[in-house]
């Protein structure tokens, strides 16, 4: 038993760095054909997947597993990997609006802080030291 469960944990660290090459070179073949002037989809989209990345990744699992495939999955009539990939480009696609709306009201909860103006610190410390001061 313990056997299986080391040449499981194996094969899953296998897969994992499998993945990132994958993935690597999927961006670096990207890197290279934008860097010579072609551009196969819009560099706004990916600065803002860029710039959206922990509310897409907190927002996209749970909203995939939970509602997506079970509703992909009684709508589409297709293999599974078929029905995951639908559903992850759908999750993705609603992760990006859920972003947009929590950043326009709660901006804090996907860690965008609001940045002070330093002419509104300093006026603040300078009636502090004043108050403090009579």
């Amino acid at each position: 038993m313990p056997n299986k469960r080391k040449r499981a944990r194996i094969e899953l660290l296998d897969i994992a760095k499998a993945g990132t090459m994958i993935v690597l070179s999927a961006s670096m073949i990207l890197g290279r054909i934008a860097h010579e002037g072609f551009h196969p989809f819009s560099l706004a989209i990916i600065s803002f997947i860029g710039m959206h990345t922990m509310g897409i990744f907190l927002l996209h699992k749970p909203m995939l597993q939970e509602v997506l495939m079970p509703f992909f999955s009684s709508l589409i009539p297709a293999p599974q990997l078929v029905v995951a990939i639908v559903a992850s480009v759908a999750a993705l696609a609603l992760s990006m609006g859920l972003c947009v709306v929590i950043e326009h009201y709660i901006p804090e909860l996907l860690g965008q802080f609001p940045v002070f103006p330093t002419g509104l610190l300093e006026a603040r410390r300078a009636a502090n030291n004043k108050k403090n001061a009579s």
